[in-house]
C-alpha cells in the first residue's frame, strides 16, 4: 500500500496528500485483514509528501535560478511555461495554458491581483491575471 501511495503521489502534482492517502486506502482495504495491518493514514500523508518534495526541484536560491522545464512538463501541459522576461533588476516569470490564454484574448476587462504571501521571500509577488468573457463575443 505504501509503494501505490508513493506512486500516486509522483503521478498528482495537484491532488493533496491526504485525498491521495485516503483513495489509496479505500481501493486497496481488504476488510478481512486486521486495521493495524494498514499503515496509520498520518504517516501515509507524510511518506506522499515527501515523495512531492524528493521530486521538485530546488528552492532558488538567486535570481539567476534556472526553470526546470522537466518538471514543468511532467506536472502540466507542455506549453504552460511562456516564458521569462527580464527588464532592469526585475524578472518576470510568465505561466499560462492555451485555454487561459484564449479567455484573455476574448475578454472585454482583465483583473489583476497581486499575490504577495504565498511566493518565497527572493520573489517579491504573484500576479494573477483574470477575466469574463466578452458578452459580444461569446
Amino acid at each position: 500500500m505504501t509503494q501505490r501511495i508513493i506512486e500516486a503521489a509522483k503521478t498528482t502534482c495537484f491532488v493533496p496528500a491526504p485525498t491521495i492517502v485516503e483513495r489509496v486506502m479505500e481501493e486497496m482495504a481488504d476488510p478481512r485483514e486486521p486495521e493495524f495491518a494498514c499503515p496509520k493514514f498520518s504517516n501515509a500523508v507524510r511518506t506522499a509528501n515527501r515523495q512531492r518534495q524528493a521530486d521538485r526541484p530546488e528552492e532558488p536560491r538567486d535570481m539567476n535560478f534556472k526553470i526546470d522545464l522537466e518538471f514543468l512538463e511532467r506536472h502540466t501541459s507542455s506549453d504552460f511555461y511562456r516564458g521569462d522576461v527580464t527588464v532592469g533588476d526585475h524578472r518576470h516569470l510568465i505561466f499560462a495554458s492555451d485555454q487561459q490564454l484564449q479567455h484573455l484574448a476574448s475578454a472585454k476587462t482583465w483583473y489583476i491581483d497581486g499575490t504577495f504571501k504565498i511566493v518565497s521571500s527572493l520573489l517579491c509577488s504573484c500576479y494573477l491575471s483574470t477575466s469574463l468573457p466578452d458578452p459580444e463575443t461569446t
